[in-house]
């Protein structure tokens, strides 16, 4: 169990999107889309993937270009102002290259509302998307590039901080 989820923390399980470590547990908090497979292994994965496996890896594999062409188009809708969208399009563009680019979008109004500001909270503003271009000269080389973002811009859940300090606000001795 890791309590401490600061951000120099170190996470004993590590997690990996096609390969590539995130080093940080805050940036395990992202948009899945067009994946291949999730492969979990219990720990400690040292050994293969480093030190940060103590206690395992969740490892995130998208799917890769290949040579049909297919495409993929979802949408939803849904209460407090939510609606959703993904697109998937796989283009073979030679017989050596493909291209796969895959986007998605999240949005909903949040539950909360903040009357004095007229702001929600726990709102969802997402977009993700990741283009993937694939060359095969032959049987015994092939060469990836994959390039991915996104975008949030949410208000998060409304909290109470408390001071645990003097009344004035002071610095105690």
């Amino acid at each position: 169990c890791q309590v401490n989820w600061s951000a120099p923390q170190d996470p004993k399980v590590g997690v990996y999107v096609d390969g590539v470590y995130l080093a940080r547990p805050q940036g395990s908090v992202f948009e899945l889309l067009d994946i291949e497979r999730i492969e979990v292994l219990r720990g400690p994965q040292g050994t293969l993937f480093g030190r940060n496996t103590t206690a395992g890896l969740v490892q995130v594999i998208t799917k890769r270009p290949g040579p049909e062409l297919e495409g993929v188009v979802q949408g939803g809708m849904g209460n407090d102002g939510q609606y959703s969208g993904a697109a998937m399009l796989n283009l073979p563009l030679s017989d050596t290259v493909s291209t796969r680019t895959a986007i998605q979008m999240r949005r909903a109004d949040g539950y909360v509302e903040n009357t004095a500001t007229n702001q929600d909270w726990n709102d969802t503003d997402a977009m993700t998307g990741r283009t993937s271009l694939l060359w095969t000269p032959n049987e015994s080389l092939n060469m990836e590039l994959i390039v991915d973002g996104s975008r949030r811009d949410e208000h998060a859940a409304l909290a109470q901080c408390v001071w645990g300090g003097p009344a004035t606000g002071a610095q105690a001795t």
